[in-house]
């Protein structure tokens, strides 16, 4: 019955239970409908649980954030390892200075007064960049990494008063959980 909550059921069904999420598989009469239709006459599917990871991609992948964390911070330790600094760390960096970065694409723009550069913003768990691409580093850049969701930038530090730069000279794609391309494309 949908109103049991004997066990902290839902109204729809749902629970937790060590782990694991049971879901109703629905009543005698309903296969072929939902997930009641791989149990036999009904009863409960126990579902493994996601584990914060999951549910945070599962996040991304339906509303395009999470209030629980962000994609990358469960790549760091591996990011970090391979010289990839964090994007606070590296806008924090002084002119000249450089550095390695990766992050979720949210913007890419190519205004037509800019001759040719392509402008990006990148956001990771700390903070977010601009990034500055000539067109001959966009042009280099294979076509799966310049539609990456997210990238790997190697780039040196730009300062013009409190404006900070990531002028690209390279760009690569990161291996993490897939997730949705996010970015708006203006270009």
């Amino acid at each position: 019955e949908h109103g049991d909550t004997e066990h902290g059921d839902t109204e729809h069904g749902d629970t937790e239970h060590g782990g694991e999420h049971a879901v109703d598989a629905g009543a005698e009469g309903d296969a072929g409908e939902g997930v009641g239709a791989a149990g036999a006459g009904g009863g409960r599917v126990s579902l493994p649980a996601m584990s914060r990871q999951e549910e945070v991609i599962a996040d991304y992948r339906t509303s395009g954030l999470s209030l629980a964390d962000h994609p990358l911070s469960f790549e760091r330790a591996r990011l970090a390892a391979a010289g990839v600094v964090p994007i606070a760390a590296a806008v924090a960096a002084p002119e000249g200075r450089r550095v390695l970065v990766a992050g979720i694409v949210l913007t890419r723009q190519r205004p037509a007064t800019a001759r040719g550069l392509m402008f990006l913003s990148l956001e990771d768990e700390t903070g977010a960049a601009n990034v500055v691409v000539r067109p001959d580093v966009w042009q280099v850049a294979a076509h799966d990494v310049r539609r990456a969701a997210v990238l790997v930038v190697h780039g040196r530090i730009q300062r013009r008063g409190q404006i900070v730069h990531v002028l690209a000279t390279r760009l690569e794609t990161v291996a993490v959980v897939p997730l949705p391309r996010m970015s708006r494309d203006f270009h």
